[in-house]
């Protein structure tokens, strides 16, 4: 991508993601990509030979955060069940040949993806998950698991079950910014089962 073609899709994203803290690291289909509330980090998506005309998005959720090197392989997969898994029409035929892919990305809410993880299509990635660094995502991730390694195992949760459940009913896109000013401790201490509803119904309400 040149200088000028390069400052024109940053022109574009800044336009369609006003105020967003996310920046991307490549060209993509704009139309294809949400991102919620203040999710930092690089941007890398890879869209394949062709863009897709909207059948797959990827879908960043609110507070998500995103370490350097992360790449969403949105619609870049091979077909597995015919003779070859080589793009004959694309490299030798010359023609636009639609990328293969497994479906859309969907990172829920407050997860934190590390150093060069890799997020295959068809992937979501639920509520408070972290995503080590390193790591190849290959199917689902549970809400607060934490996974690692190549493909993503679980380690452990982040959570009890019990708080875990609690976590699932919080909206975060309802977390307003005078919201967090006022309770911001609440948002640094460690959750327990004993304080979880206090915590909770703070964040909620916006009362100190």
């Amino acid at each position: 991508m040149s200088y000028l073609e390069e400052g024109v899709f940053r022109y574009k994203f800044s336009s369609k993601f006003p105020g967003t803290l996310m920046h991307p690291v490549n060209r993509f289909d704009l139309n294809s990509v949400s991102i919620g509330k203040s999710s930092y980090g690089p941007l890398y998506v890879i869209y394949g030979d062709k863009w897709a005309d909207n059948d797959v998005q990827l879908v960043i959720g609110n507070y998500v955060s995103v370490a350097d090197g992360v790449k969403f392989l949105l619609k870049a997969d091979h077909r597995l069940n015919s003779v070859s898994t080589y793009p004959f029409i694309a490299r030798i035929l010359h023609q636009s040949e639609p990328a293969c892919t497994k479906g859309s990305i969907v990172v829920h809410d407050d997860v934190w993806i590390g150093s060069s993880a890799i997020i295959l299509s068809g992937v979501t990635i639920g509520q408070g998950a972290v995503i080590a660094a390193g790591s190849v995502v290959t199917k689902d991730v549970e809400p607060y698991a934490i996974v690692g390694g190549v493909p993503a195992k679980l380690i452990k949760y982040r959570h009890s079950k019990v708080i875990r459940d609690k976590l699932a009913g919080f909206d975060f896109s309802q977390l307003s910014d005078d919201v967090i000013r006022e309770n911001v401790h609440l948002l640094y201490c460690d959750i327990t089962e004993e304080n979880i509803d206090d915590v909770l119904n703070r964040l909620s309400s916006g009362n100190k």
